[in-house]
């Protein structure tokens, strides 16, 4: 039901001990149907403005959602949204990040769930944030790991805390590090209850060949075609 996941939702952004204020607006439009709107004033002046259309039947499908961020002087900083107007490996959804040296591009991402968001504006924040601190045995843990993968020895490591402590951070800041030994793939999870098997998977996969929409649909055309290739 719709009031279940009002509900999970005011949770998380009570649970964030770096929001400040905060403005939300619910609407309930069908039994497993609504509408959010609203605002969310951290510490440090950054705003996240948020819009969501939710279906929670069978599963949790955002039909419409964005996400914008900004910085206390009116900066944007990046922006989530599922408009179909790029044409990226996971349309319509899709990123915007802002640079004052790059402007904006556009990338590919699967929809955030609000705890990943949350994560990424007090993890990263804007230019200029606070360096990073109090997460070196975390960090040790995760090049122990990478040394054993290189090794030969896959590993697989999960990394759990509550909404805002810094788990993006930490993931960056091991990206960043792990960027000047060799080749990174990322990938992202999928909102909280849609169930999509393997999709982050599928995601990575579709970024590192770089697979389009367009390319994709170029390959099941050719493949219509008779006497022009091997089922």
């Amino acid at each position: 039901m719709i009031e279940e996941y009002f509900m999970r939702l005011e949770r998380v952004l009570a649970s964030c001990p770096h929001i400040e204020q905060m403005t939300l607006t619910k609407e309930k439009r069908a039994p497993s149907i609504g509408f959010v709107k609203g605002e969310i004033v951290f510490a440090d002046g950054v705003k996240l403005f948020v819009m969501e259309f939710i279906r929670t039947e069978p599963n949790i499908v955002k039909t419409k959602c964005r996400y914008h961020c900004q910085d206390a002087s009116g900066n944007s900083l990046f922006r989530y949204d599922n408009a179909p107007h790029h044409p990226t490996e996971t349309f319509p959804h899709h990123k915007h990040l802002f640079s004052p040296v790059a402007g904006e591009t556009v990338t590919a991402t699967h929809p955030p769930s609000i705890e990943a968001i949350l994560d990424e504006i007090v993890g990263l924040g804007p230019p200029g944030a606070e360096p990073f601190v109090g997460r070196q045995s975390e960090l040790e843990q995760l090049k122990k790991a990478r040394e054993q993968a290189k090794a030969g020895y896959g590993q697989i490591v999960g990394v759990m805390g509550e909404p805002g402590v810094g788990k993006s951070r930490l993931f960056h800041e091991f990206k960043v590090l792990s960027q000047k030994e060799g080749l990174v793939l990322e990938t992202f999870s999928v909102s909280h209850g849609k169930a999509s098997a393997y999709l982050p998977l599928i995601g990575l996969l579709k970024t590192y060949f770089q697979i389009t929409p367009r390319r994709m649909m170029s390959v099941r055309d050719v493949r219509r075609l008779p006497g022009k290739c091997s089922p």
